[in-house]
């Protein structure tokens, strides 16, 4: 099997279960997760995991994000990263070999930062964020980075306090007090966000809540 990333000194294979794809996905971010990996450690990886590539079978390098909330240790790591699979039927329902197979090399102390959120999504998706920084907002700068679409700013009086262990390991998440705290995001300045009538499209997030009476998402528009 070729070794693609030949300055690196660590290599795994990670291969999606087809069993849980329903049918063939065209251009596809897939969520990579290292859960307390004993083989990734201090002692052959670089402290803040920028040195990590990822490959397909057949050498094509793919474009990545490193989530925040990872941790790496002399004993083990657990990090989250967004891999894009790039193309027609890129992760199959029905794989022939290593169709499915993504190649994931580390071990390179000189490795510069590689992760690459606004190109680890495809252009169907026109806003994503993790909801991972310190939510509190310093102005003028908004401090809820997005991977795709524009950042965030805080409602509410939220602190560094609100980002909290995320519900899966190696990721943050936001905690919202239920009264005023909120995120807001301004629509891209090319409209992105400005759905039609009739204009389908889908909304998804990953979201604990304790309460069944109010919204999640709004979107509100000024009368100019």
């Amino acid at each position: 099997m070729t070794w693609w990333a030949a300055d690196y000194a660590k290599r795994k294979i990670v291969t999606p279960q087809s069993a849980h794809i329903s049918a063939d996905l065209d251009n596809v971010t897939v969520r990579v997760r290292f859960n307390g990996d004993t083989d990734i450690t201090t002692s052959v990886v670089r402290p803040d995991l920028r040195d990590f590539r990822f490959y397909l079978p057949d050498g094509t390098p793919l474009k990545h994000e490193l989530l925040n909330g990872y941790t790496v240790d002399g004993t083990s790591c657990t990090a989250v990263f967004e891999v894009y699979l790039p193309g027609t039927a890129a992760l199959k329902t029905s794989p022939t070999g290593t169709d499915n197979d993504i190649h994931c090399y580390y071990s390179k102390a000189d490795a510069t930062d590689a992760s690459d959120p606004p190109n680890s999504w495809h252009s169907r998706y026109k806003f994503v964020t993790h909801m991972q920084d310190d939510p509190h907002w310093v102005n003028p700068t908004p401090q809820m980075l997005s991977a795709v679409g524009p950042d965030g700013s805080e409602n509410g009086a939220m602190t560094i306090a609100d980002l909290i262990a995320g519900e899966q390991s190696g990721c943050k998440a936001i905690q919202f007090d239920g009264a005023n705290d909120g995120m807001d995001y301004p629509d891209a300045d090319a409209g992105d966000m400005d759905f039609g009538a009739g204009q389908d499209f889908s909304v998804s997030g990953l979201i604990k809540c304790d309460f069944n009476d109010d919204s999640i998402i709004n979107k509100h528009w000024d009368e100019r």
